[in-house]
């Protein structure tokens, strides 16, 4: 059996492993809550660690790491944490919720990938590593979603989109066919993108405007 680490809060990686026959939920590292913690309200998820005693925990050969969470202030400085740590991507597993629809020979999905209920993608969808994609997302044909992205509740992304390392598309977003998102930009909740959003941009509304940076 594999036994997962999960970099997050906790809770909603291990709703979807506890679902994944052959999958076990071994903790949580995360490096604002102290060790000895536990994370859940019901089913109780203890904190084994930080970033940084991630090389030891990932020692084992049946332990794996999955990433479901993203600081939305700070994407940057975490996926530079991670580097560092030079943690090998066959380390990583994807975690994918049972009800998924992918169109498995149409597909390519990289390592560390997360999916929670009910996400769907179209035809020729290529997702690279350590993405996150929360529940009843969509992803339109012949999209591309570069590393590092994260994909809120309800969000539908149009076809041929073009998804930036690190790019967070909020809860309830629509991105148009056709558009470009810069690496780390977020799009806010709610969001219609109509028009291509340089790097490092925050851009929100409807129609979204960029309304800062990051």
């Amino acid at each position: 059996m594999k036994k997962i680490i999960i970099n997050g809060l906790g809770t909603i990686g291990a709703s979807v492993i506890d679902v994944i026959p052959g999958m076990e939920v071994l903790g949580i590292v995360n490096d604002e809550l102290e060790i000895g913690s536990t994370q859940g309200k019901n089913k109780k998820i203890p904190v084994i660690g930080h970033l940084d005693n991630l090389p030891d925990l990932l020692k084992p050969d049946d332990v794996f790491l999955i990433i479901t969470f993203r600081d939305m202030k700070n994407e940057r400085v975490q996926w530079n944490q991670l580097n560092k740590l030079n943690i090998s991507i066959e380390k990583y597993v994807n975690v994918i919720h049972p009800n998924v629809i992918i169109p498995d020979d149409y597909c390519s999905l990289g390592r560390g990938i997360f999916m929670a209920a009910n996400v769907q993608l179209s035809t020729e969808v290529k997702i690279s590593d350590n993405c996150v994609f929360y529940g009843n997302s969509f992803i339109g044909h012949d999209t591309i979603i570069d590393k590092f992205a994260i994909v809120a509740n309800h969000a539908s992304i149009g076809a041929r989109v073009e998804i930036g390392k690190g790019v967070h598309i909020g809860s309830n977003s629509t991105i148009r066919e056709g558009v470009k998102i810069g690496d780390f930009s977020l799009i806010g909740m709610g969001s219609v993108v109509l028009n291509d959003i340089p790097k490092n941009s925050i851009a929100a509304g409807v129609p979204a405007k960029i309304i800062g940076s990051k």
